[in-house]
């Protein structure tokens, strides 16, 4: 559980649990995952920890699978669990959040809870291996998926470091982004489209 909580994949999670001679398919654990986030006790009105990891994902609730949101500790344990969708309202429950204790979200690169944060007092610490999924998910429909593009040098140039980037976290990177940004918009440096957007994706949410 622990595992898949700190993002390597279910396959992944099978292939360690090999090494140590235990043999499961990834299906069974994604079963295993499930049962328990929607079979977990917790308190609506507990207390919760200052620093909390929110994820959305899709459990099997009234014999349907249903969207809700998870709310972890950085233990990996379940701290509360709500069922969410279109109509939910995100800012309301940031702010029960708030009123619980915590002051830091942990979460991914989701638009409307960066939305919701500004009516809130949370801040907001995007989660590294959501972002780093949505970087390789954009380069590789770049390369071969439905925004394929021939890549320039310039745009080969900067992709380069925008992988180095959020691989390695460096604390000067979101003013190397923006500069990046200014040139592009100012035709300094010219950059294809969605070399751009990803640009400005990462340092926005960066």
């Amino acid at each position: 559980m622990r595992l898949y909580l700190l993002g390597v994949s279910l396959r992944a999670t099978c292939a360690n649990l090999e090494l140590l001679g235990c043999f499961v398919s990834h299906v069974s654990l994604w079963r295993d995952v499930h049962r328990r986030q929607a079979e977990a006790p917790w308190d609506s009105a507990a207390k919760l920890p200052g620093v909390v990891l929110v994820d959305e994902t899709w459990l099997p609730l009234e014999d349907r699978q249903q969207p809700v949101t998870v709310v972890l500790d950085s233990e990996g344990q379940s701290c509360d669990l709500r069922r969410t969708g279109l109509d939910f309202d995100w800012t309301a429950y940031f702010q029960e959040l708030e009123a619980r204790g915590v002051h830091m979200l942990v979460t991914d690169d989701d638009p409307a809870f960066r939305k919701a944060l500004k009516d809130c007092g949370l801040d907001r610490q995007l989660c590294v291996v959501h972002m780093r999924r949505t970087v390789r998910r954009r380069l590789q429909r770049m390369r071969q998926g439905q925004d394929r593009i021939l890549l320039t040098p310039e745009d080969a140039t900067v992709l380069q470091g925008v992988v180095r980037l959020v691989r390695h976290l460096p604390l000067w990177g979101g003013q190397r982004l923006l500069v990046c940004c200014e040139w592009a918009h100012q035709g300094a440096v010219r950059l294809s489209p969605p070399v751009l957007a990803l640009v400005e994706h990462v340092m926005d949410r960066g």
